[in-house]
């Protein structure tokens, strides 16, 4: 059910996707992004947005994956999911509260250092706080404008009229703390550091070709521009990999060494992925073709590019969108995104879209555009519900044609929690629980048709844990408790059936925590305390059976405070 995921922090303002309110026990962040929104919103220079999705997409190298880090613990598969901070909590939800816990929850923070973030007092209490948690040792800072320590360094010099000159470093960033958690001015730190900034000390710039025709301007000739412009970009390569060095727990030369490897034997598999892709590109003729009227020739030429065409919708809902996420700006992305809408057209106008299986494929299609609204921090989330709604609506018709297809039923209960998730994004509660109900409905069905289905299952608890975390945010406490008490037997199930899965043992820590917050909503403490415990035991037994992650082990401790916190049963 839940991931490790890496948190978004913007001055202040923290976002979550999947769950609102109080974050659960259990659940995990290998990051936590701090910066200065100011430092994110000029072009090219939206440095938390790219490093963000650099830390999503990058591949880790297989023979890494699953084997021991430095620290101790099991390398993942991927550095993912990235949160954004355009998803945001409720303006009711105590903001203070759930940044605390989100730090207490990460694994390390990752701090965007330039003057700007000097200046943001969030910033500075975000790096205070995480030191106070024991952590100080798991903090990186990324350079983008600025120069570290040039307030305490009497070497260094600031001018206030260059800004590479001024301090970059928030004073939490600078010291150590003492016992009793204050910054020890006599023992200053020197944290890692990535240096993302350009040669001559300018703030970075994202896209290096961008700064090759800087230096064109500024009077370089063609090939210094290009020579400067490659070896900045092989820094901020550097840099990213020293990011990512430190969270997977391996030295920063394995990485660059076994990356070079990786990449090279990555960029051969896409040379062939690609030549299927021109496949796909192909409907650029077609819709020419057909926009300026067909002859009979044409007609042949245009009915064959269709079979092509349609053999590969699949691979185009997929494999090439994957492509796109990895290697395609996100301006150029929007355009063959509109390009691949067209072959959806084009096969709805000329009858192509007639198997059931096309029309799955369409909507898979729509679906996984309204993904791509969705990663676009240029465009309105709302631009996805409609899209989403096309796709749920293909869906149902689907699962009425073949009411036995479990399949189309499972997309269909997919399309319900996508729906559900915006809209509690955009604000829409009473729509989002409607999604969250019918959707629950209908993994019920499921569940009933095959019990013995672990997938089945799982997506009956999250919509479950969906309509409970709803309902308690609406201050439904009744509401919430069943949608919660409902969950539990399944996590039990889950956990049972498979005592080695880890993120099953998790869940049901979780679902007993869950527990716990809602009846401290009803003051009904000795209940909570029951199943508080009963989390901190399911923690304990994977503790002690090596299954919990050493991060994992100061949940322990802030539910063992927890604990001290409620009141006693009289």
């Amino acid at each position: 059910m839940q991931e490790p995921q890496i948190f978004l922090y913007n001055q202040g303002h923290m976002t979550q996707t999947m769950h609102t309110g109080s974050l659960a026990v259990g659940q995990e962040y290998l990051a936590f992004i701090s910066y200065r929104h100011a430092d994110n919103t000029e072009e090219d220079q939206q440095w938390a947005t790219w490093l963000h999705q650099q830390l999503e997409v990058y591949d880790v190298p297989d023979d890494l994956i699953g084997t021991t880090n430095l620290r101790g613990q099991t390398i993942p598969e991927r550095i993912y999911p990235v949160f954004r901070d355009e998803v945001s909590l409720s303006a009711d939800a105590d903001l203070s509260t759930a940044i605390t816990q989100a730090l207490d929850q990460s694994r390390f923070l990752i701090v965007l250092c330039s003057p700007r973030a000097v200046q943001s007092r969030y910033v500075n209490e975000e790096i205070l706080h995480f030191k106070r948690t024991g952590k100080q040792d798991q903090i990186m800072a990324a350079l983008i404008l600025g120069e570290p320590n040039a307030s305490i360094d009497p070497s260094k010099s600031q001018d206030p009229e260059h800004a590479h000159t001024l301090e970059c470093f928030p004073p939490a960033l600078q010291y150590e703390l003492t016992a009793e958690g204050q910054l020890d001015k006599t023992k200053p730190t020197e944290p890692i550091a990535a240096n993302f900034r350009l040669p001559d000390g300018g703030k970075g710039i994202t896209n290096p070709n961008v700064y090759k025709q800087q230096l064109l301007k500024k009077g370089r000739n063609k090939a210094d521009a290009e020579r400067l412009a490659h070896l900045y970009e092989e820094q901020i390569n550097t840099a990213r990999l020293k990011i990512i060095a430190g969270i997977l727990g391996v030295p920063l030369e394995r990485l660059t060494q076994r990356d070079k490897i990786h990449q090279l034997n990555k960029a051969r598999a896409e040379t062939r992925r690609f030549r299927k892709i021109a496949v796909s590109l192909a409907v650029l003729t077609l819709v020419a073709l057909i926009a300026g009227g067909i002859a009979v020739a044409q007609w042949r030429r245009a009915e064959n590019l269709l079979s092509q065409i349609q053999g590969n919708l699949g691979f185009m809902n997929f494999e090439l969108r994957e492509v796109l996420d990895h290697y395609v700006p996100q301006r150029e992305r929007i355009k063959i995104m509109q390009q691949i809408d067209a072959v959806v057209k084009v096969l709805q106008q000329q009858g192509h879209s007639e198997s059931v299986e096309m029309q799955r494929q369409i909507a898979v299609a729509l679906m996984q555009k309204a993904d791509q609204v969705l990663k676009n921090d240029k465009l309105n989330p709302a631009e996805a519900l409609p899209l989403y709604q096309q796709a749920h609506n293909a869906f149902i018709k689907l699962s009425q044609l073949d009411p036995d297809n479990t399949l189309f039923q499972q997309n269909l209960s997919v399309s319900h929690n996508r729906i559900g998730d915006l809209q509690l994004r955009l604000g829409h509660t009473d729509a989002a629980l409607k999604a969250y109900q019918d959707g629950l409905a209908l993994a019920q069905t499921l569940t009933q048709r095959d019990s013995g289905n672990t997938q089945f299952q799982r997506d009956l608890s999250v919509f479950h844990e969906r309509i409970g975390n709803l309902q308690l945010r609406l201050g439904n406490t009744d509401a919430a408790l069943k949608a919660y008490q409902d969950r539990l037997p399944i996590a039990q199930t889950l956990s049972q059936r498979d005592p080695g899965n880890t993120d099953n043992q998790r869940d049901l820590s979780v679902s007993y925590y869950k527990l716990s917050r809602v009846y401290m909503a009803k003051k009904e403490f000795a209940l909570a305390r029951k199943h508080l415990e009963n989390a901190l035991t399911q923690l304990k037994n994977m503790q002690n059976n090596g299954s919990l992650a050493t991060d994992d082990e100061q949940l322990i401790k802030g539910g063992e405070v927890e604990l001290l916190k409620l009141p006693h049963a009289h």
